[in-house]
Order: structure tokens, then C-alpha cells, then sequence
């Protein structure tokens, strides 16, 4: 079949070098195809010194010109040599729609263009895919991930706080507010100028843009005040992970990682006709995915090093116990197990995947072991919210600890942004990192653990500090 597939492939570029099969009549060395060129010209003649030293071969029919001219059946063909076979979920041909085995919006790295075709890859991202990850987002956003795309984490908005005011959560788990406010009031001949803004540096631009509607104004004497108020403080937050969709994209993660190691054929047949058809149409999802916090998650030593907020992924298929089954742990703590198939007639494999989406680390090893587990165990397994409750607790320490990592890195950049032009930067007097270290030490103690902050500063030239089209 690959013989005949680079026969069609040379037909249908016929202006490129090509080595085909030996069996093809014609068709055995490479084979120069010049583009025809004025008669006379040094290109003209050029191609004539080729072609008395190129081999002859016999003549193609008419060329194809384009691979989208050839018979469908052709086309088919095609398709399955190069790419592999038919789409996991339906029979269509791949395309190579290019599919995240974990999803990229949760960090995941590992990709594949065999698995999934285009229409199922774009129809699975805007329903099953979207409803997990939307779950597990402000979880993504508090811990700074990148996306398997290397974008930073979807900035969540229009969250509110206990207290009833409404923020916006940066990548990091930053509560800013959604937008500014400028309060300007008059009292005994003395105005007053307040200011609320997501940043020191946002606030001093609106404040140099905000004085300017007052020209001639004698501003010798005039101060400004910044100060930050600590805005960590209590967010009401849907914290339920779950349901139908949720479990359809979760067993849809073991199936792809299946199809990857193994080829889609061994996931289209019979055996697990019954998870496709929940992936696709949804159901009883305790058949298929269980919370599972009873199952000792399946360990292999070169993956044992990764952080505790890691992903991790386990497939495996064992024809002798007949039985195909799948785990998966999201941020480390939430842990469930999928049964793939009762009636496993593919080959025997196992592939353990682990990632940490803040620092895009991620390996594999595919390793040949016994299932471990069976789908008597499978069905027989029962957890509560309790059971979750010591892995829960894990991650929202790591969580805390990756925040204050955040937040001091954060305000160091601004300090130095701010203190030191770009030609200093490398140079400060030992007085200026004196002073950059009490600033960084006041900025750190006000975001993080909600010291009160305030600096006063001449007001002209904070004016002068700022661009005119801020």
C-alpha cells in the first residue's frame, strides 16, 4: 500500500523530485521535473544539460495537479497510509487536526494528529472539553499555569468577594478591580482627588491624565498619596468538579491517550464501543468514570519526581484479563479511575503520562504491566467528598506557596521597573538597593499579608514621570 501511495503522491506533484517505489514501471531514481522556461533563456538551456544526463522512464499519464483532484477512494487510501486510519469516534478520515490528549487550557503538553479528526476535535472543545476545564479554571489561575499552547492562564472576571465587591482574578491568583474609579470632591476650598485602580502605576497614569483638565494650576505644593489595600480576601467560588459532561470529557482523555499509544483501530472496535458512544452522546457516567480515591494510583519511578499540583495519566490495556481501564489525577487531587473496556481483544499496553502545567515538565513511559484493576473492582468502587478531602488540602498549599512566589516576583519586577531606568539596571548604588529592598519588603507585606502601604510623593512630578498619551 505505501508503494502504491507514493506512486499517487508522485502524480500528483509532478514538479517536485521524487523517489518512488521500484515496482511502480518507470519509476526508480530520482527524476528532475523542470518547469518550462523561455526558449533561449540560460534556464532553458540549463534544463537541456539536465535532461540528457537524467534517466529516461516512461511517461505519466496526464498529471494531477492537485491531491484534491484525486478520487475519493484514492484520497481514502491516502489517508490511512499516511495518517494512520479513521477518526477514533466516528469514520471519518484524520485530517490532521491536531488534538491535546490532556487538554491544553489545564496544561497539557502531549499532542497527536492520529486520533481525532477536525470536526470532532472542534465539536469536543466547545461542549465536553469546555465544561471541565471551565470547572477547574480559577484552580489553573491561582496556580500561574501555562497552557499547552504556552499562554498564560484565562484571567477569571466578575468574580465577587464575601464582602460583595467584584474583582477580577489575574493569572496567579491577583484580585484586581474590574475597572478604575476617579472620585473628585470639593470642601472648604480644598479638592480632593481619589483614585482606584488595579496597580500604583495605573493609578499614577490616571492621576497625571486626570490633572491635565486643570492647566495653570499651581501644583508647587501639591502631594499625592498612594497606597495599596489589600484585596486577598475571602471570593465566593463554585467549587463543584463533575457531572455528566465533565466525566464524558474525562473518559474521552483515556481514550485518546489509548488510540495515541496503540492506534485508533484497537479503540473502534466492539470491545470499547460502549465508552465511544458515552463520549459522544453522553449517559449513566458511573459505568464508565468513577472518583476513586481507594486505588493506589498506578506509580512508575521515572515519573515519581514531579510537583504534588502535577497531572497524571495512566492507560492500560491487558487482552489476557480482558480489560482496558484508564487513570486520571488533575492539579494532584482530583483522582478518578476509567474503565475503557470489560472485553479488551487489543494488544496489551501500558502508558503512564505525567505534566506540571506551571512549569511545562512533562515525560512518558510506556511500559507493558498487568491492569490494575478489574471491572468487578471497577463497579464495586465507592467515594466521598471526605475521601478527597487530605488531597484537596495538599493542593491549596501548594497553591498558597506558588502565590507568594507569584507576588514577590511581581512586585520585585515592579520595584526595579520603576526605581531604575533600563540603562541602571545592572548598576545601582548600594543606597538605591537599600531603599529598593524596604520598598519591595512595604509593596510584599501590603499584598500578602495586608500590612497597610502608603507613600507620598510630589504630585508635579509625578505628572512629569507619566507619558502624555496614558
Amino acid at each position: 500500500m505505501r508503494r502504491v501511495a507514493a506512486a499517487l503522491l508522485a502524480r500528483s506533484r509532478p514538479n517536485q523530485r521524487f523517489r518512488a517505489a521500484t515496482e511502480v514501471p518507470g519509476i526508480g531514481q530520482d527524476v528532475p521535473f523542470a518547469p518550462l522556461a523561455p526558449a533561449g533563456s540560460r534556464r532553458s538551456r540549463l534544463g537541456r544539460q539536465r535532461a540528457r544526463c537524467a534517466p529516461r522512464v516512461t511517461a505519466w499519464p496526464r498529471a494531477t495537479p492537485f491531491l484534491g483532484e484525486l478520487s475519493r477512494g484514492t484520497t481514502r487510501m491516502l489517508s490511512l497510509v499516511m495518517l494512520g486510519g479513521l477518526c477514533t469516534f466516528c469514520d471519518e478520515l484524520l485530517d490532521g487536526s491536531v488534538e491535546h490528549l490532556l487538554h491544553s487550557a489545564l496544561g497539557g503538553r502531549k499532542t497527536s494528529k492520529g486520533v481525532v479528526c477536525g470536526v470532532h476535535n472542534n465539536l469536543f472543545g466547545t461542549t465536553i472539553d469546555r465544561v471541565l476545564t471551565d470547572q477547574l479554571a480559577v484552580i489553573g489561575n491561582l496556580l500561574g499555569i501555562r497552557t499547552g499552547r504556552n499562554q498564560p492562564a484565562a484571567t477569571i472576571r466578575g468574580l465577587e468577594t464575601l464582602d460583595g465587591q467584584r474583582v477580577d482574578v489575574e493569572p496567579g491568583g491577583r484580585l484586581v478591580l474590574p475597572r478604575s474609579n476617579v472620585r473628585d470632591d470639593i470642601s472648604d476650598g480644598r479638592r480632593d482627588i481619589t483614585i482606584s485602580a488595579n496597580s500604583i502605576e495605573r493609578a499614577s497614569a490616571l492621576t497625571a491624565q486626570y490633572m491635565r483638565r486643570y492647566p495653570g494650576r499651581d501644583l508647587e505644593n501639591a502631594t499625592i498619596v498612594e497606597s495599596i489595600v489589600p484585596t486577598h480576601r475571602p471570593l465566593r467560588i463554585d467549587g463543584a468538579v463533575g457531572g455528566e459532561d465533565a466525566h464524558r470529557a474525562i473518559a474521552k482523555i483515556a481514550v485518546v491517550f489509548v488510540a495515541s499509544a496503540v492506534g485508533t483501530e484497537a479503540v473502534r472496535g466492539a470491545s470499547a464501543a460502549a465508552i465511544r458512544k458515552f463520549v459522544l452522546e453522553g449517559g449513566d457516567s458511573a459505568d464508565f468514570v468513577r472518583m476513586d480515591y481507594a486505588t493506589p494510583f498506578p506509580e512508575v519511578p521515572d515519573l515519581g519526581d514531579f510537583a504534588v499540583h502535577a497531572h497524571r495519566v495512566a492507560v492500560f490495556g491487558d487482552p489476557s484479563a480482558r480489560v482496558a481501564c484508564g487513570f486520571v489525577e488533575l492539579f494532584g487531587a482530583f483522582r478518578y479511575t476509567i474503565l475503557i473496556s470489560d472485553a479488551w481483544d487489543g494488544p496489551a499496553m501500558a502508558l503512564h503520562y505525567a505534566v506540571d502545567p506551571v512549569t511545562a515538565l512533562h515525560s512518558e513511559v510506556s511500559r507493558t504491566m498487568p491492569a490494575p484493576i478489574t471491572p468487578t473492582q471497577f463497579h464495586a468502587l465507592r467515594s466521598s467528598p471526605d475521601d478527597a478531602r487530605s488531597y484537596i488540602e495538599r493542593l491549596w498549599a501548594a497553591i498558597s506557596a506558588r502565590q507568594a512566589d507569584l507576588r514577590l516576583e511581581r512586585v520585585i519586577r515592579d520595584v526595579f521597573a520603576e526605581m531604575f531606568p533600563p540603562e541602571r539596571l545592572e548598576q545601582p548604588t548600594p543606597e538605591e538597593r537599600m531603599t529598593a529592598a524596604r520598598e519591595i519588603t512595604a509593596r510584599f507585606m501590603a499584598e500578602h499579608c495586608g500590612v497597610p502601604y502608603s507613600r507620598t510623593r510630589p504630585l508635579e512630578a509625578s505628572i512629569r514621570a507619566e507619558p502624555e498619551n496614558e
